[in-house]
C-alpha cells in the first residue's frame, strides 16, 4: 500500500491567488495535482485550505458562496476569473500583433507573450484530452514565434533573427534585443551634413545644373541685348544718310 502524503506536504502545492487571469491555469494545475494526490478524507481539508489562499478580488467573489468540494470550486474559478475571449478571438489578437515604431523590443515582446499566455489557458479551458492539450500549446507557441518575428518593425533584425532559426520565443526575443542594441549602437546619418550641391554643367557648388546661373545667362544676355538695339532704335528715330542731307542743302542754296 502507498504511504499517505501528509497535508502539510499537499499544502505545498498550493501558492495564494489573487483573481490574477494569466495565473489562473497555473494556480488550477497545482490545486489538481495536489487533489490527486490526496485521499478522499483529506480532500476536504484541501478544499478548505485552498479557499483559505485565495487573496483580492478572488476572496471577494468566492465568499458570496458555499462549496463543498473542488469539483464545485473549480468551475467556478474557471468562469469568474477564466478568459472571456474564445481561440478564434485570441488567434485574431495573435496573427495581428505588430510591433510599433516607437516601441522597444521588450515591450513588443510583452504583449505577444501576454496573448500567448491567453492562449494557452484558453487551451486548457477548453481541451479535455491531455494529448489535445499538448497539441495545442505546441501550436500556439509556434504561431507565437512566426507573429514576433514577422512583426518586428526593424526589417534588418526581422531578417537576422529568421535566419537564426530559434526554436522558441524566448530565443527569438534575445537575439531581437541583441540585434536592436547593436542597431541603436551604430553611428546614425547627419540629415544636415549632406555634401554641398555641385553643377553638372560649369562643376562648381552650390547649385544645380536646373539651377545653373551659365546656362540661363546666355539666352538672357540675347534677349537684353535684342531689347536694348530696339528701345534705341526707337528713340532715335529714323536713320539718315549725312551726304544725301548735304547735297540737298547745296542744291536749294544754287536755286
Amino acid at each position: 500500500m502507498a504511504e499517505k502524503i501528509t497535508l502539510s506536504v499537499l499544502t505545498k502545492f498550493i501558492k495564494p491567488y489573487n483573481g490574477d487571469r494569466e495565473s489562473l491555469p497555473a494556480f488550477l494545475t497545482n490545486c489538481d495535482n495536489a487533489m490527486s494526490l490526496a485521499s478522499p478524507d483529506q480532500q476536504n481539508v484541501l478544499c478548505k485550505y485552498i479557499l483559505s489562499q485565495l487573496e483580492g478580488k478572488a476572496q471577494v467573489t468566492c465568499s458570496l458562496k458555499t462549496f463543498e468540494s473542488w469539483n464545485e470550486l473549480k468551475p467556478f474559478l474557471k468562469s469568474a476569473f477564466g478568459e472571456k475571449k474564445d481561440s478564434t478571438h485570441l488567434l485574431l489578437d495573435m496573427t495581428s500583433c505588430r510591433q510599433f515604431s516607437n516601441e522597444d523590443v521588450t515591450k513588443y515582446s510583452l504583449r505577444i507573450e501576454s496573448i500567448l499566455t491567453r492562449m494557452q489557458a484558453e487551451s486548457h479551458y477548453t481541451c479535455k484530452d491531455d494529448k489535445e492539450i499538448v497539441g495545442r500549446i505546441a501550436s500556439n507557441e509556434e504561431l507565437a514565434l512566426k507573429t514576433f518575428i514577422l512583426g518586428l518593425h526593424n526589417p534588418s533584425i526581422s531578417t537576422v533573427v529568421r535566419c537564426r532559426n530559434p526554436k522558441s520565443l524566448d530565443e527569438a526575443v534575445q537575439h531581437a534585443i541583441e540585434e536592436e542594441k547593436l542597431y541603436n549602437s551604430r553611428p546614425k546619418a547627419n540629415p544636415y551634413s549632406k555634401s554641398p550641391k555641385q553643377c553638372s554643367l560649369c562643376h562648381k557648388t552650390g547649385h544645380t545644373s536646373s539651377e545653373c546661373f551659365s546656362k540661363n545667362r546666355k539666352p538672357q544676355q540675347f534677349h537684353n541685348s535684342y531689347n536694348v538695339t530696339t528701345n534705341q532704335n526707337s528713340l532715335s528715330g529714323p536713320k539718315k544718310c549725312h551726304y544725301w542731307q548735304k547735297f540737298r542743302l547745296h542744291n536749294s542754296g544754287v536755286s
